[in-house]
């Protein structure tokens, strides 16, 4: 499961605070009459807001639709409220600017502009997502405490299942091969020491030919190994040694 922003054109980021300067500049348009009109049921409307906060925002998403929940305004705090969420239409709004909409009537009336269009929005943010092939499980609007609005939705792959278990075969086979090949090599570093064995044992074994017949002679082996430090021995017979290959004694032996 994973959090992800959905980010359209249409999804376009605002901010409170400037829709309602921009409502207030729309408003100094209006006639004397019309701004008396709104003026009083301002008021009407802020005697009426002044209630606890929870009822208020009750109330509010009663209203519309909608499912609304505050948070501290911290992004610990907004992942701990929306992972309870569900459905589209779902609004998470900082403590601090809920405090505000509900004292003050003319950010209430912007912000209830923008309330008014979520679940709509929030439909379209779930056909986007199940465009891309992914599930949909809560999806919403944030306000934060800087007054920003922005979209989020919670989501999961469907396939992911089977994508991780054909990335975990893929792994697997290619530790196979890697395990195969450094077998393969190990056997043959065996096979190439076990042949150099052979060869020093047989080296061994005609050395200790050689030295016999030599010995056979007579000689002790202190006086054989001096004169052949000294280059005093005899040239042997054929049929004894070859004496193209010249005397090699593994004094190891």
């Amino acid at each position: 499961m994973a959090v992800s922003g959905v980010g359209k054109s249409m999804w376009q980021f605002e901010n409170v605070f400037e829709l309602k300067k921009n409502a207030a500049a729309k408003q100094t348009e209006l006639s004397d009459t019309q701004s008396s009109e709104k003026s009083e049921s301002a008021q009407k409307n802020a005697e009426e807001r002044i209630k606890p906060l929870n009822q208020y925002l009750s109330e509010l998403g009663s209203k519309y639709g909608v499912n609304i929940s505050t948070y501290s305004g911290s992004d610990k705090s907004f992942m701990s409220t929306i992972m309870g969420s569900g459905g589209t239409s779902n609004l998470v709004i900082s403590r601090n600017i809920a405090e505000q909409m509900r004292k003050d009537p003319e950010l209430a009336s912007v912000i209830e502009e923008r309330i008014a269009k979520l679940p709509e929005e929030g439909k379209q943010i779930e056909r986007d997502i199940n465009a891309m092939g992914h599930e949909v499980l809560a999806c919403g609007m944030q306000i934060e405490k800087d007054g920003r609005i922005s979209y989020w939705s919670i989501g999961y792959d469907p396939q992911a299942s089977e994508k991780q278990a054909q990335c975990a075969k893929e792994k697997a086979e290619e530790l196979k091969e890697r395990q195969d090949k450094l077998m393969e090599k190990v056997a043959e570093r065996k096979k190439k020491a076990k042949e150099l064995e052979e060869k020093r044992e047989a080296r061994r074994e005609e050395n200790t030919e050689k030295m016999k017949k030599l010995l056979s002679r007579g000689e002790s082996p202190e006086e054989l190994i001096e004169k052949l430090r000294n280059n005093e021995q005899k040239v042997i017979k054929n049929d004894m040694i070859d004496t193209r290959r010249g005397l090699t004694i593994d004094v190891s032996v």
